[in-house]
């Protein structure tokens, strides 16, 4: 189990919690990393350091790596603590370093503990504030232990969550617990609470004075960090496991991953006759590459909806139907360490879907020809007339853009119960004035897809690889002006012209989405009377957050489901499997 403990407190005092930690810690299995004056950190199965030395005393959980250099920055080597003692005082890790890794450390002579959240970190972060100590892991039933108050369901986050289910904000669904989101310092002084901000923010490298609009150079760059992020990332995997669907990201990650000469092993999940039957381009890819495949049809009969698949975490992050992905994958390779994902390569490069590019042409002050053009790429792109594509942009180039627009999900909730995240909660900064509305959407895109890392059961056992989601890469993307990711009907635009130098034109120029529907429908179809029990008589509705009428009649027997229906009410039960657990 891939987890960690670490208790921090001020060195003037003498914190009873620290020894309850080291109690629960010994008896979860967990060996101890550094246990100080002011700080206890225990880890299993995970990359942790100790940084103490006359100039600082702290710790690394996960991995860091140079911005500007190849492979880690940090092994725990007395070499490598001398040389990140400088920037982790004065403060420029974040612009220096990036990965999936928390930084603790405690400075100004014991008066201020600190804790820092890489930016889009496959690791989760929670933390609670008790008198005596600040306590984080990424197992909130280790936090509950050692809260001061009992740790229960907060249902005003659960109903904000079940409305906005594709965003992980400030205050989890359980009470006292928080989360220290990607690119946020805590900051803790004596007879303080904590406060913390962003250090790291994604509107800087989207604004229109950072863009780069020559082509060619936008080319270059992404092409740089794509294998510059991506060998980094693989660097020291031993046989990982490679979620290979066929499609353009997890594509280009197989190439990278082949080109790197490590020994991996690919899996495509299929679905026979349906949409999610993507073998031919799975199997190209593969053979192209010179890759093992194995494939694997997923069945609904080894789903269970009651079953939530990971209970650990402070909120639903897991979908049922993934319980069926985890056991296929695992079973294809019962000796990795680790599987790779290509999850957030669509919002990355920029796949918007929407008239954003258009309008961020049009306010960018290009020309009424370049307008024109771009709302005929977003019409090719979106398969709709030249003239429903210039309306929609008309229409969205009058609105304010002052924050991301988010809309909430009503559905079979009661209107009671759909309330909206305040500024402060929300997983990013605010926008910059000049934010473009297409920089909106591809920001919003991009935190979007940050959810979904956490869905996974399989990444407590096994090393979790996001490498679409590393912060240069992103960076990267952020500075590529919207309406340059779409080209002759192509989204992604950019990333098919490099993917088309490494892997087969008709799996770099596809156009068919796949995907697993047929599962979900399979799932629904086979616990109908199960859901239906749950979201009738469970806590959810007990709780005043379900539309009992509206359920009842989606969950008749001649009841017709359309496809967003009934992958709702499969999520719905996974909140209901997710708060049984915790009540």
């Amino acid at each position: 189990m891939r987890r960690f403990l670490a208790v921090l407190w001020h060195s003037k005092s003498d914190p009873l919690i620290a020894s309850a930690a080291l109690r629960l810690g010994r008896g979860e299995c967990l060996d101890v990393i550094c246990h100080s004056s002011s700080a206890l950190l225990m880890a299993q199965d995970i990359e942790a350091f100790a940084l103490n030395t006359q100039a600082l005393s702290g710790a690394i959980v996960g991995d860091l790596y140079y911005r500007h250099g190849p492979g880690k920055a940090f092994d725990g080597s007395p070499a490598d603590v001398e040389r990140l003692t400088p920037i982790c005082r004065d403060g420029t890790l974040a612009k220096l370093c990036w990965g999936s890794f928390l930084l603790l450390r405690e400075h100004a002579a014991g008066e201020m503990i600190e804790a820092y959240h890489a930016p889009f970190s496959s690791l989760p972060v929670y933390y609670v504030h008790t008198r005596e100590a600040l306590i984080l892991s990424p197992d909130a039933r280790l936090l509950a232990s050692l809260a001061e108050e009992p740790v229960g369901i907060n249902w005003h986050s659960v109903a904000t969550q079940l409305a906005f289910d594709d965003f992980a904000f400030r205050n989890t669904c359980l009470t006292g617990i928080r989360e220290l989101r990607g690119g946020e310092v805590l900051e803790w002084q004596q007879n303080t609470a904590p406060a913390a901000r962003f250090i790291w923010d994604p509107w800087q490298h989207a604004s229109q004075d950072f863009w780069i609009e020559d082509e060619a150079s936008a080319l270059e760059l992404l092409e740089r960090e794509i294998n510059r992020c991506t060998s980094t990332r693989f660097h020291g995997l031993a046989t990982p496991l490679l979620d290979l669907s066929g499609g353009l990201d997890s594509s280009i990650l197989a190439a990278m991953v082949s080109s790197s000469k490590i020994d991996v092993r690919a899996v495509n999940m299929f679905a026979e006759a349906t949409e999610g039957d993507e073998r031919k381009y799975a199997g190209s890819v593969a053979e192209h590459l010179g890759i093992t495949l194995t494939q694997a049809e997923p069945s609904a009969e080894h789903v269970d909806v009651r079953r939530c698949a990971s209970p650990s975490l402070p909120r639903p992050h897991a979908r049922s139907f993934v319980q069926e992905i985890d056991r296929l994958t695992l079973a294809a390779a019962p000796d990795a360490k680790a599987f790779i994902n290509g999850g957030g390569g669509d919002a990355v490069f920029c796949h918007l879907q929407s008239s954003g590019p258009a309008v961020d042409v049009l306010l960018s002050k290009r020309g009424i020809g370049g307008f024109l053009r771009t709302v005929d790429d977003v019409a090719s792109a979106a398969h709709v007339s030249f003239w429903v594509g210039l309306r929609k942009a008309i229409a969205k180039s009058v609105r304010r853009h002052e924050k991301v627009w988010l809309r909430a999900d009503p559905a079979f909730l009661t209107p009671d119960s759909l309330l909206s995240p305040s500024d402060n909660e929300l997983p990013w900064p605010p926008p910059h004035k000049d934010a473009r509305p297409g920089k909106l959407e591809h920001v919003r895109g991009i935190y979007s897809s940050c959810f979904n890392m956490h869905g996974f059961a399989r990444s407590g056992d096994l090393k979790a690889v996001y490498p679409m989601l590393s912060q240069p890469l992103i960076e990267a993307c952020l500075r590529i002006p919207t309406w340059m990711w779409l080209r002759q009907g192509h989204d992604r635009y950019l990333a098919r012209k490099i993917a088309a130098k490494w892997l087969p034109a008709h799996v770099a120029w596809r156009q068919s989405k796949g995907g697993l529907g047929q599962l979900q429908r399979d799932v629904y179809r086979l616990n109908k009377d199960a859901i239906r029990e749950m979201l009738l008589d469970g806590a959810l509705r007990k709780s005043a957050l379900l539309d009992r009428a509206a359920i009842e009649a989606q969950l008749a027997p001649e009841s017709d489901l359309t496809s967003k229906q009934f992958a709702r009410l499969l999520r719905i039960a996974d909140f209901e499997a997710w708060a049984q657990h915790w009540t």
